[in-house]
């Protein structure tokens, strides 16, 4: 058989396909290459359509052993057929600062508490270094800003995959001019940890330093569990007092 005559057996289950009618054969096919466990799963969660179908795409096509999968949200990822978080990596796309800190730890916490620890990579057209640390605190394995290239993108999300953790160039910039982004506790603790702290110093509750903090009651607990864990605390009377050294006396202010 000609490779034409091959072709033009293959367009209509093409056309099948894209509108939405996959015969059993043409089903198995993609089913078997789609499928293959060496490929790469990502998915993209945006509410927006638009940008996430474009997104989708560019992926599609810089890298070859990428399956991108797209969703408006976790739960429509959840009750859809293609859900895998063992093999996956989610890319949460956020607008920006109309977001507040709480929905992006909301969204990064949802992933990561109800999928199997599946790595997350915050995408946001803000490059500040304040944004790249509360990602990485909430849980976040990566910051990409929307103004590198395409090749950067996909790198990242290879490095993630393979368990590393990304954060943009000018990321790094701003950390070596800011002096390594001091906090206080003597660089011990990043600001939000340090601001969580603080907090456990005066006594608060986790509702109550959430409220304060404009951050989720669980985000509080993951930040006070890690404070704990470098400080070698057995409890929060322990954080206050090994702290104490650290901070400043606010009661003299």
């Amino acid at each position: 058989m000609s490779s034409v005559a091959r072709r033009a057996d293959f367009q209509p289950e093409l056309i099948d396909r894209r509108a939405g009618s996959v015969s059993a054969g043409a089903a198995s096919q993609i089913s078997a290459e789609q499928r293959d466990p060496d490929r790469n799963v990502i998915v993209l969660l945006d509410r927006r359509s638009l940008i996430r179908e474009c997104l989708a795409e560019c992926l599609r096509t810089a890298g070859a052993d990428l399956r991108v999968l797209t969703f408006g949200g976790a739960q429509e990822w959840r009750a859809s057929q293609d859900y895998e978080p063992a093999r996956s990596v989610v890319i949460l796309c956020v607008k920006g600062r109309k977001e507040t800190d709480a929905e992006i730890e909301r969204g990064i916490g949802d992933v990561t508490r109800n999928d199997g620890g599946v790595p997350v990579v915050l995408m946001s057209d803000v490059d500040d270094l304040e944004c790249v640390v509360r990602a990485l605190d909430g849980g976040a394995r990566g910051y990409i800003p929307t103004d590198v290239n395409l090749e950067v993108v996909v790198g990242a999300i290879y490095l993630i995959k393979a368990g590393g953790v990304y954060v943009p160039v000018s990321t790094l910039r701003s950390m070596q001019k800011s002096g390594g982004a001091p906090t206080p506790g003597n660089g011990m603790f990043t600001s939000r940890q340090a601001a969580v702290v603080e907090a456990l110093r005066q006594g608060k509750a986790n509702k109550i330093i959430a409220y304060e903090l404009n951050m989720c009651e669980s985000t509080v607990k993951v930040h006070v569990r890690n404070i704990m864990k470098k400080l070698n605390a057995k409890n929060r009377t322990q954080v206050a007092y090994l702290t104490s050294n650290l901070f400043p006396d606010r009661s003299r202010d």
